[in-house]
């Protein structure tokens, strides 16, 4: 709890969780009252973009090989994915607030759930390459707070939105702003003193050569 690492790692995962939260807890209720769809085609149509996280999750690891390419080191290449991630899902996210159409406002959400399941994959990866493996249980649990805590504001502060404003809106710019926070975090929140002896094996010196 003493290591600015940890806090950062905390603080910017309740983002992420924030912004899935809000897209599963509240995404049928959204389209039922914007779209004027019953209860069973809103939920049936919210499911749809719901693949794209999934797809997200799945691909996260796929994109963070792709940056780290150009020789760049596991943690650099992983703390970029997040942060590009972020950064795309709070964007797509805020721009929900126009109410752009029932075409558009899916393709964005789509589009803002892939970013955010690539981000989920890569925070839980973050946790492994910024401690010893003997840690790596222990900052993970303390970062799973931060989601907890992320996914209970998340309907909480949406709803009270909701109900002030008669609107998605402004919990859709609160959830925006979120993300963007997150994305700072990740950037600017960490010392860059890293523990990443997890990331060598200790028996492979010892290991005969044949």
């Amino acid at each position: 709890l003493g290591k600015r690492d940890t806090w950062a790692a905390a603080v910017g995962y309740t983002g992420v969780v924030y912004v899935s939260t809000l897209y599963v807890t509240w995404l049928p209720a959204w389209l039922e009252k914007t779209e004027s769809l019953t209860v069973i085609q809103a939920g049936l149509l919210s499911a749809f973009p719901q693949i794209f996280s999934f797809a997200g999750c799945l691909g996260g690891g796929k994109m963070m090989d792709i940056v780290s390419r150009g020789g760049v080191p596991p943690l650099a290449s992983c703390r970029r994915t997040i942060i590009l991630s972020m950064l795309a899902c709070a964007i797509l996210t805020g721009s929900l607030a126009l109410q752009p159409g029932r075409a558009i406002a899916l393709t964005l959400l789509a589009l803002a759930l892939f970013a955010n399941g690539v981000a989920v994959s890569c925070g839980w990866t973050l946790g492994t390459l910024i401690t010893n493996e003997d840690r790596v249980a222990t900052l993970e649990a303390i970062q799973n707070t931060g989601a907890s805590l992320g996914g209970v504001l998340a309907p909480l502060l949406t709803g009270i939105l909701a109900t002030r404003f008669e609107s998605f809106g402004p919990a859709f710019l609160l959830a925006g702003c979120i993300g963007l926070v997150s994305a700072v975090v990740y950037w600017h929140g960490f010392t860059g003193h890293f523990q990443v002896s997890n990331l060598h094996c200790p028996d492979e010196a010892s290991q005969p050569n044949r």
